[in-house]
């Protein structure tokens, strides 16, 4: 007759302490995943903002697909005709354009359009400066169009260094050389700003963990724009 050994295996106390391990690492790796995550949508958020800035300097300078300088020019590369007239373009469609970006806050969040609109030498009343200059380009209210930005992306603020606080600022680009003016609303009327450096505050979703904030300078002295994370000893507490 046989004597069956006795089986090892594990306790109930052995299988419930791996299992609960194995839940805690699980949430650890998802909590990691979600904050990681967040932090990089947040980064490629700032990232366009960045581009579609340097992209309306690029129009500015260098024109677009559809402009009519771009053709002019594309023609005289392409025609290989002596034929005086071939390739030209009428002086009235060959039109300088301002482009560039409006951020206006709404009742939720602020909303971000591109413009492209005429270059035009009207002058105008300057407040700010209490002089007469040039407007430079068109109205952009009826050229808007809009920049399609993650729905979870929420402008937060915006500010320059001379701690002045904007609902509305326009960045508008000038022809030839892409020159950048920052207009914002000061004392009620709209002007080009003093100011050398905007900040731009983003975050992502309702969370205001400022580790979840983004900060946009835009240098307006050499039009240039750099993403940075928020000094979290400059936050304030509500």
């Amino acid at each position: 007759m046989k004597i069956l050994k006795s089986q090892k295996g594990f306790t109930l106390v052995e299988i419930l302490v791996v299992m609960g391990i194995i839940a805690m690492l699980s949430t650890l790796a998802v909590n990691g995943y979600l904050t990681y995550r967040r932090s990089a949508l947040l980064d490629l958020g700032a990232d366009n903002l960045v581009s579609q800035f340097n992209l309306m300097k690029a129009k500015a300078t260098y024109g677009s697909g559809t402009d009519a300088k771009f053709q002019e020019l594309k023609k005289e590369l392409d025609v290989k005709s002596t034929t005086k007239n071939e390739g030209k373009i009428l002086p009235e469609d060959n039109i300088s354009k301002c482009f560039g970006l409006v951020f206006e806050k709404g009742t939720t969040n602020f909303t971000v359009n591109s413009f492209a609109v005429k270059f035009v030498n009207t002058k105008v009343w300057k407040h700010i400066s209490q002089s007469w200059g040039y407007q430079g380009c068109e109205d952009v209210k009826t050229k808007l169009e809009s920049i399609n930005l993650d729905a979870q992306m929420k402008i937060l603020s915006i500010t320059d260094d001379k701690n002045s606080t904007f609902n509305k600022l326009v960045f508008r680009f000038l022809p030839p050389n892409g020159k950048l003016e920052a207009i914002g609303n000061v004392a009620g009327q709209d002007d080009i700003l003093k100011a050398k450096i905007v900040k731009i505050r983003i975050g992502y979703g309702d969370n205001s963990d400022p580790e979840y904030q983004r900060e946009i300078n835009f240098d307006l002295s050499n039009s240039k724009a750099i993403v940075n994370k928020v000094d979290l000893k400059n936050v304030q507490t509500n």
